[in-house]
């Protein structure tokens, strides 16, 4: 007996909706996992811009004061609130020698002694720009060598001896925080470390000679107008 033609196109419909609906609760799948990594998404970046905001607001500290207090405060801060470390060393150049001395040290992780340049892996980070990780348990989680500008070398290396207890490893964000605060640091600290070492003001005279081969400043008349 041949089947009913208006029973074959309701069961022909009733596929094609089956397959329409099925291909509506994929589209909808998706579009729900889609706002899932939307929504994760944007938390990340929320907190990345929470971050460099704060580390704004520590580079700022950096570069407000040449006291060398205020300076290894700023250094501090950063590394306990935005790196999340709670056992760290800073050393800095002993005089105009090649031996860096204990500064500043936070946490009974952090015995680093004194060493020289090129003297083991920190006297070996010392003489680069480059930060080293961890790549050994017996390593440092990461040492920041602090590059000068006046002079050769480094002014200091920070040494980031352990983590807050939560905290196993540095994430690439940490990373990433070193890398643009190092250069921060190290200019902050060696202008306070020269201002700490000036015991008197510089004549007008030496001042000058400092500026180098600046252009003279116009002659003014007795009018403020440039002379002729």
């Amino acid at each position: 007996m041949d089947k009913d033609p208006f029973q074959a196109a309701i069961e022909q419909l009733c596929e094609e909706l089956g397959r329409r609906c099925e291909g509506l609760m994929q589209h909808l799948d998706e579009a729900r996992r889609t706002q899932r990594t939307v929504a994760d998404d944007l938390r990340e970046l929320g907190a990345r811009f929470d971050v460099l905001a704060n580390l704004y607001v520590q580079i700022g500290q950096l570069h407000s004061s040449l006291r060398l207090r205020d300076v290894v405060t700023a250094i501090n801060d950063v590394l306990t609130n935005l790196i999340g470390s709670e056992d760290f060393a800073l050393l800095v150049r002993d005089g105009d020698g090649d031996r860096f001395a204990p500064l500043w040290a936070v946490g009974a992780g952090a015995r680093v002694g004194g060493f020289a340049l090129d003297e083991g892996p920190l006297g070996e980070a010392a003489r680069g720009r480059a930060i080293r990780y961890r790549e050994r348990p017996d390593e440092p989680v990461a040492t920041v060598p602090l590059p000068a500008e006046l002079r050769a070398g480094c002014v200091g290396v920070v040494v980031v001896c352990g983590l807050v207890g939560h905290k196993k490893a540095l994430a690439e964000r940490d990373r990433v925080l070193l890398e643009a605060f190092a250069p921060h640091a190290a200019v902050a600290l060696e202008a306070a470390m020269y201002a700490a070492a000036a015991e008197r003001a510089l004549p007008a005279a030496r001042l000058r000679e400092l500026c180098g081969d600046l252009p003279p400043p116009p002659t003014l008349s007795l009018d403020g107008e440039k002379a002729s």
